[in-house]
This record gives C-alpha cells, sequence and structure tokens, in this order.
C-alpha cells in the first residue's frame, strides 16, 4: 500500500507563501518604478540601492517560483525524498538573497540613525555589527543547507545558526526604530508645523519597523515549534519582500513629509481677485442725465477681513436733490464697480 503523507503543512504551505510573496513582489516593482519617476535627481547611492535591492528581490522571487516548480511538479511523486526532507538548491539560495537584502536596508536605516543621533557611533557600532553577522548567518545556512541537502539533516547540527540569524535580524529592527523614534522626538522644537511632521514620521517609522519585525519572530517561532514541517520557510519567503517595501516606502515617503514641514508660501491668505487701484469717479448715462459717483481712492494690502464701502448715492429728479433712502430705489453703481477695501483687522 502506497505511503499517504499530509502536504498541507508542507507543499501547501510553500505554495501559500509563494503566492504572497509574489503578490509583495509586485508591490516592490511598483514602489521602485515611483522612485524612478518621483526621484530622478536624487542621490546617486540611492538609485544603486534602489536598483541592486530591485535586482536582488526579482532574482529572490525567481528562486522561489522555481522551489515550487520543482517540489510540486518535478517531484511529484516522490514520496520517499519528500519524506527524507529534501531541499532543492533554489530554496537554500533564497536564504542567502533574503539576507544580503535584509542587510541593504539595515544599512540605510543606521545611515538615517546615525544622522538623527549626531554620529552617535556607541548605538550604531554595535547594531552595524549584529546586522553583518546577521548576513553572516543568513550565508552560512545556505552554504550548510546545500551541502548536507535534506532538512533534517541540517537541525540536528546546525538549526542554532538559522535561529541566531532570524532573532538577531530582529533585535535590529527593535534597535533602529527605538532610536529613531527616541532622537525624533528630541528633535521637537514646540512648533505646532514641524511637530506634526515628526509626529508622522514617528508613526510611521514604528508601523515600518514593527511589521518587519514580526515577520522576523513568527518566522522564529514557527521554525523553533513547526520545524517539522515548512510554514515556517513559506513565512521566511516574505521576509524579504517585507523589507524590500519597507524600504522603497521610506523613500518615496520623503517628499510627503518634505510638503508638510514646509513654510506657507507668502499672501496665501490673499484673496485671488484682482482689484483696480482706484475708481475716482464713475459716470453712467440714465435717461440722458448723467450721474456722476465718487470713491475714494484705496489701495489694496495684505489683510484678512474684507469691508466693502459704499458711498450713498443722489437721484436728481425736477431740479431738486434728494437722497435716496432704503426703499426710494437708489441708483447704486453695478457689483463690478464697487470699490472694495481690504483693510488689516
Amino acid at each position: 500500500m502506497p505511503a499517504v503523507i499530509d502536504v498541507r503543512g508542507t507543499l501547501g504551505a510553500l505554495l501559500i507563501g509563494c503566492f504572497f510573496a509574489v503578490l509583495l513582489s509586485g508591490l516592490v516593482a511598483f514602489q521602485a518604478c515611483i522612485y524612478l519617476r518621483l526621484y530622478p535627481s536624487d542621490k546617486l547611492m540611492n538609485k544603486v540601492m534602489v536598483i541592486v535591492v530591485w535586482v536582488l528581490d526579482t532574482i529572490h522571487t525567481c528562486l522561489i517560483c522555481t522551489s515550487i516548480w520543482i517540489y510540486l511538479i518535478s517531484n511529484y511523486g516522490n514520496v520517499e525524498g519528500h519524506l527524507r526532507g529534501e531541499i532543492p538548491i533554489t530554496v537554500s539560495l533564497s536564504i542567502g538573497v533574503t539576507s544580503f537584502v535584509t542587510l541593504i536596508t539595515h544599512l540605510y536605516f543606521l545611515r538615517r540613525l546615525l544622522q538623527l543621533s549626531k554620529n552617535n557611533w556607541f548605538i550604531v557600532g554595535p547594531t552595524l555589527f549584529l546586522a553583518i553577522g546577521r548576513v553572516a548567518c543568513g550565508l552560512t545556512t545556505t552554504a550548510e543547507l546545500i551541502r548536507v541537502k535534506t532538512f533534517p539533516a541540517y537541525t540536528q547540527h546546525y538549526s542554532v545558526v538559522f535561529t541566531l540569524g532570524l532573532s538577531i535580524s530582529s533585535v535590529v529592527d527593535v534597535v533602529i526604530t527605538s532610536g529613531m523614534c527616541y532622537y525624533l522626538q528630541e528633535s521637537r522644537r514646540g512648533f505646532g508645523t514641524m511637530d506634526e511632521v515628526i509626529d508622522s514620521i514617528i508613526v510611521y517609522t514604528i508601523n515600518n519597523g514593527t511589521l518587519t519585525c514580526i515577520a522576523t519572530i513568527v518566522s522564529t517561532i514557527l521554525w523553533l515549534f513547526k520545524g517539522k514541517n515548512l510554514v515556517f520557510m513559506a513565512m521566511h519567503f516574505a521576509i524579504a519582500k517585507m523589507y524590500a517595501n519597507s524600504l522603497f516606502a521610506t523613500l518615496n515617503m520623503r517628499k510627503k513629509f518634505r510638503g508638510r514641514a514646509a513654510p506657507p508660501k507668502e499672501n496665501a491668505n490673499a484673496m485671488p481677485v484682482i482689484f483696480p487701484d482706484s475708481f475716482n469717479r464713475f459716470s453712467r448715462n440714465r435717461q440722458g442725465r448723467t450721474d456722476t459717483f465718487d470713491f475714494p481712492e484705496v489701495t489694496v494690502t495684505d489683510t484678512k477681513t474684507l469691508h466693502v464701502t459704499i458711498e450713498k448715492t443722489v437721484d436728481y429728479d425736477g431740479g431738486k436733490d434728494q437722497e435716496s433712502g432704503p426703499s426710494s430705489e437708489p441708483n447704486y453703481p453695478s457689483p463690478l464697480d464697487i470699490q472694495m477695501k481690504h483693510e488689516v483687522v
């Protein structure tokens, strides 16, 4: 009787993880295109960084899709190999690519932390050492998985390396997020608009760092307590995408924060209508007679309150001057002929 195995926690988990990772890879490509369009004159170092991460993410996507093909198509019906826990080389390589994407993201945020802390190497230095150590663990895991070729053999001798790499990644995320929030809080100066921008950056930093940190913690927990299936690897597929999206989103948000922090333009409250400098005299013909209205000469100044000044009119009837009241149908000039005065209150 052929062996019956449950593939929901192994092949099924890898398939779902691949779908989710491909979705995140599409977001990475979208973010990269947005960056290249919004910042054509950005620093060369940032452009190179974006291109490198984008290429690495594309390679990572190709590796995990190839892994699914090997598991589900090439090894279809290979029950013995599945029971042994054979690892395609593409899965091993994807772990190494993930470590490089993580390193580049950490280096970018460490540079920002160094700027915010005014070159405080006491914090940045040890964190940089941990970030490099995380890459070393990832590359060691890749090399050993390629050598031993099965998960049981790897977990028997080198499981601590994979655990250490994920744990270091979480620690670096916490240190960077906490440090940036602290120094951003210290940079508050009591100015309303700037403090609002700083508060927004703090919230964004927390959300950004928490997302990647939670992803690595979940992958670590699944590895430690569900190591016999491949659910942890399905989660690990998405880690590189989350770091890449975190990096690109931060780069693309700069213009929004700069716009909010920019001082308001002069005359922002000025009226959008341009009035004549003065209407000294205004004449019109009415039934063959000429009525003259005198308006004082005015100037337009930058103000917030609009006052309309209207001189009284005089209607000539049978040679007698009669002041027009509210109910005697006064001969007012048209609205466009009313002189408006913009005064400071």
